[in-house]
């Protein structure tokens, strides 16, 4: 069950720090479309990976809980 736990708090983290990074690109793209600087490509790649990242941490954990025998290894 630990391992559950651990899963679900990696992906949390992971979740949260994501959303973050898409909260600063939705501002930017905000300010772009009201004529302001164009959205800057490492943000882009920066939110990319983080939601990949947290996709990743996300299916680990529901894997952990679709086959419970998995933790107590």
């Amino acid at each position: 069950m630990q391992k559950v736990i651990g899963a679900l708090e990696d992906w949390r983290q992971a979740n949260a720090k994501a959303r973050e990074a898409e909260a600063k690109l939705s501002a930017a793209v905000q300010r772009e479309m009201q004529g302001g600087p164009l959205v800057d490509q490492s943000l882009i790649d920066e939110v990319s990976r983080l939601r990949a990242c947290a996709s990743e941490k996300l299916s680990t954990a529901m894997e952990l809980m679709a086959h419970p025998e998995a933790t107590r290894l």
